[in-house]
């Protein structure tokens, strides 16, 4: 099934929480990847200068690159399917990031730490499993 742009908010939302079943949609939707990588690509945008760009790329596949080689916490997923789920995440952390940037505009360490706690949360969510029920 296709994402409905009316999905969109809560799928975030539930990305955020580490909802179960919004991870699973995100997995399973289509273009939901297409959604991520927008969303991702315009909120990066927004919290570094454009010279960083290619390091904030580089930064995110040397994170995903280690996530793969290490299993991505037992989850079974594959690399596409943990990059889906990092850009879904990254792309709220990154418009966090985007009031840092207007203290120091030149800086790209605000969307850095962005980039490395979407994976980091990412990593936490998956040693929870997929499959965990709401508490």
């Amino acid at each position: 099934m296709f994402i409905a742009a009316d999905e969109v908010p809560g799928l975030l939302r539930g990305a955020l929480c580490g909802a179960p079943v919004a991870l699973r949609r995100l997995l399973g939707a289509r273009r939901a990847g297409r959604y991520g990588l927008a969303m991702a690509a315009l909120a990066l945008a927004a919290a570094a200068p454009a010279r960083s760009l290619p390091s904030l790329v580089a930064l995110d596949l040397v994170l995903s690159g280690a996530a793969a080689l290490l299993g991505a916490a037992g989850s079974g997923l594959g690399p596409r399917q943990h990059q889906r789920l990092v850009l879904w995440l990254l792309a709220p952390l990154a418009v966090l990031a985007v009031p840092l940037r207007i203290a120091a505009p030149d800086s790209a360490l605000p969307a850095a730490l962005a980039v490395t706690a979407a994976h980091a949360w990412l990593w936490l969510l998956l040693r929870r499993g997929l499959d965990a029920r709401p508490s």
